[in-house]
């Protein structure tokens, strides 16, 4: 026999539900180990300002 569910998008709720407690334990992970801070890492924009100053100026990259 098969297991149904009360209603056809049972599934997705609990999908969805599932995916927003990860999302809130990974956000108070993140707030407790930096005492309330939410950081995040200036590296991507410092490589996309750095190249595009290198194509500004006529600098070739390899």
């Amino acid at each position: 026999m098969i297991f149904e569910y009360g209603n056809r998008r049972t599934p997705l709720f609990i999908g969805i539900g599932f995916l927003l407690i990860i999302i809130l334990a990974e956000f108070l992970a993140i707030m407790l180990l930096n005492h309330g801070l939410l950081v995040y890492t200036l590296d991507d924009p410092y490589i996309l300002m750095a190249l595009s100053e290198n194509i500004i100026s006529g600098v070739k990259t390899p």
